[in-house]
């Protein structure tokens, strides 16, 4: 028997160890402590109180971690993080705790839930898919290195990011992925900085990353090749460069990172469903 609850009360202790065996067998590794797993949350705007478990006579075995914010004009939540235990799969805990916090989050006036699924994984798109999801969106996330590091006659100017505003007129900015939406962004606004060059009449071109890793989590250009010589300041100053989620509506970047030497990574799709009171 299994009870289904929120994870507000729940210590991140047992929400890691729950992680570290869910995805003991997944794509990539996720070993993490529960320090550097509440970090990880924290900076996708997870909220406990909205995100919900699987218990098992006290032992937590599945879990659904949740974003909530606006995006595309509806009160939605985002699955930040999805798992069951190996030894509990097959017994539709993940639907029945998916069924359970749609029902808690549609009487919260939610309209919306959002996920990301990598394309390699067809087990889960199949199950999303029986649960009412369809596909929105697909992303390709790049990797850089050295290879693409240049030394530039110009540096590029930083700010910090709660003090930055995205240039209005005449620039083409990627939209950003639901966790990177500045309003997600600026919940931790301390994890993230702002390069971007100049131009004589306004910004060039920006990227926002995350200031530890370097991670590019939201950028726009006016001019493409501004873009480009801020990736390789990027690569110059941190081991590797994670470019997350770019959109394949914009063709034009995704040739960007590649003539720069940056290799793909992973493919991902978007998916989403209405929620129903």
């Amino acid at each position: 028997m299994y009870q289904y609850q929120t994870l507000e009360h729940t210590s991140y202790e047992q929400i890691a160890e729950c992680f570290r065996a869910a995805f003991s067998d997944y794509y990539f590794s996720a070993d993490l402590s529960a320090a550097q797993l509440q970090k990880r949350l924290e900076m996708s705007g997870v909220d406990l109180a909205q995100s919900y478990g699987a218990f098992q006579n006290g032992r937590l075995v599945g879990f659904l971690f949740n974003t909530r914010s606006v995006y595309n004009g509806q009160n939605a939540v985002f699955d930040a993080g999805t798992g069951v235990v190996p030894e509990h799969r097959g017994k539709q805990v993940f639907t029945r705790l998916f069924q359970f916090a749609e029902q808690q989050l549609a009487r919260q006036n939610v309209q919306a839930y959002y996920l990301e699924v990598l394309q390699q994984n067809r087990r889960a798109i199949r199950l999303y898919q029986r649960l009412g999801f369809s596909t929105r969106r697909e992303y390709v996330v790049f990797k850089g290195d050295g290879q693409a590091a240049q030394t530039l006659p110009f540096p590029v100017q930083e700010q910090e990011f709660s003090q930055f505003e995205v240039p209005a007129a005449n620039c083409r900015c990627v939209d950003p992925c639901f966790e990177h939406t500045t309003p997600v962004l600026k919940r931790t606004p301390q994890l993230y900085r702002v390069w971007y060059r100049q131009a004589q009449d306004g910004i060039a071109a920006f990227c926002v990353f995350e200031q530890e890793s370097g991670a590019v989590v939201q950028m726009g250009y006016r001019d493409l090749s501004a873009l480009g010589q801020i990736f390789q300041d990027l690569v110059s100053k941190f081991p590797a460069v994670i470019v997350k989620n770019v959109d394949t509506s914009y063709p034009e970047v995704l040739e960007l990172l590649r003539s720069l030497r940056f290799q793909e990574v992973a493919r991902q799709y978007e998916m989403s469903r209405e929620l129903q009171a």
